[in-house]
């Protein structure tokens, strides 16, 4: 049994680069993906080995960046809010674009398809004067202005949509 060759003989360069997750498909140095608010894509710059320069140096290590904007959320009411026994029944991202593709080159994200919604995963909480950090968190597209519908119901179970809220990041 021959013993596996990790570099070419001849002492040329390999050259590395990672990503995750592996994608829905892959073509001439892009991925492409699917997303739905739960999973981050993270990519790494590109190193280079070889025989007389080897991948298991400290400087040549694989650091990831993480390329999504994480969401996480905290709900605070008021007065009549705690009077009228308000909670959050549902949340949800508004504007977001799930179809992704990544290029290797430089580790760029380019955005297409319709704009849509995410839901956030948000257990049923009551809206108290202090700020309450809820569960739920989503992964988004970076840097574009998109907005959130919540869900309230009173302690009669009568629902209210308080749709367009402005995210600022």
């Amino acid at each position: 049994m021959d013993e596996p060759k990790y570099y070419p003989e001849d002492n040329s360069r390999v050259y590395l680069r990672g990503f995750f997750p592996e994608g829905k498909s892959f073509d001439k140095g892009k991925v492409h993906y699917l997303i739905d608010g739960t999973q981050d894509l993270i990519a790494s710059g590109e190193q280079s080995g070889c025989l007389t320069d080897v991948f298991l140096q400290k400087h040549k290590e694989f650091r990831f960046t993480h390329l999504l904007s994480q969401l996480r959320f905290k709900v605070s009411g008021d007065k009549d809010a705690i009077e009228k026994g308000w909670k959050l029944v549902n949340l949800y991202v508004e504007r977001t674009q799930s179809e992704v593709t990544l290029s290797l080159a430089d580790r760029g994200l380019i955005f297409s398809g319709e704009k849509g919604t995410m839901e956030v995963p948000v257990e049923p909480t009551l809206l108290a004067e202090i700020w309450t950090d809820l569960p739920g968190r989503v992964l988004v597209q970076p840097g574009v202005r998109i907005f959130l519908t919540a869900v309230i119901a009173d302690s009669g179970g009568r629902k209210t949509r308080l749709e367009f809220l402005p995210v600022t990041l």
